[in-house]
């Protein structure tokens, strides 16, 4: 799930797969709100949901 995540939505597709690609990545999705996120497509939107979901329970809610 994680790499279709980072990675297979339009600029994404560029980032490296290391620490500072993921981190840019993140910074880039905490900037997004709700429209933005779902313009990205509903195989984004709902593995996003499945990630936020996540990182709430976890304590790292964005």
């Amino acid at each position: 799930m994680l790499p279709e995540f980072f990675f297979g939505a339009g600029s994404f597709a560029k980032v490296s797969r290391d620490g500072k690609g993921l981190r840019s990545v993140a910074k880039i999705r905490a900037g997004m709100n709700d429209t933005e996120v779902a313009s990205l497509g509903s195989i984004f939107k709902d593995n996003d949901s499945k990630l936020q979901a996540i990182l709430k329970a976890c304590g790292k809610e964005k």
